[in-house]
């Protein structure tokens, strides 16, 4: 007879550029989950060509749905408040604060972390910088029914 290897060990998928994700809860019911390693596509990098957009919706999308993933935050089971704080390196500029939100707002609805990116589903927040050793983004959500 034919005899069978076994079946290699698969890495887990992991997309590019993340390093790990983490999750927590804030005292007022709030969900954060942070990935180190990533910081949203800002619209400027989506404007031109469509291939190119494509492609880096993407990738916005595997990251935070491996993320979410990894850390097992509840689906959107109604309205979400969405918050960004985005850590850059020393050197790194930032873009203007909506430049965040295309992707990021896409990326969650994927991940099924928001319901819909309309305005009656995900209330936009603030968003903030910081600057850390490596870049790193926390998305906040609020559940607001």
């Amino acid at each position: 007879g034919v005899e069978k290897r076994p079946a290699a060990k698969r890495r887990p998928y992991q997309p590019k550029a993340m390093e790990r994700a983490e999750s927590a809860r804030l005292d007022d019911g709030g969900l954060v989950l942070t990935i180190v390693g990533w910081t949203p596509t800002p619209l400027n990098q989506l404007l031109g060509n469509h291939h190119k957009a494509a492609r880096l919706k993407k990738h916005d999308r595997e990251v935070v749905g491996w993320a979410q993933h990894l850390v097992g935050l509840p689906p959107a089971e109604g309205p979400r408040r969405v918050s960004l704080q985005v850590l850059l390196c020393p050197r790194e500029r930032a873009c203007d604060r909506d430049a965040y939100w295309k992707s990021t707002l896409d990326a969650l609805v994927h991940a099924r972390l928001l319901v819909d990116d309309s305005p009656r589903w995900a209330h936009t927040g603030p968003v903030g910088f910081g600057r850390a050793a490596t870049r790193a983004t926390r998305i906040i959500l609020h559940d607001l029914e």
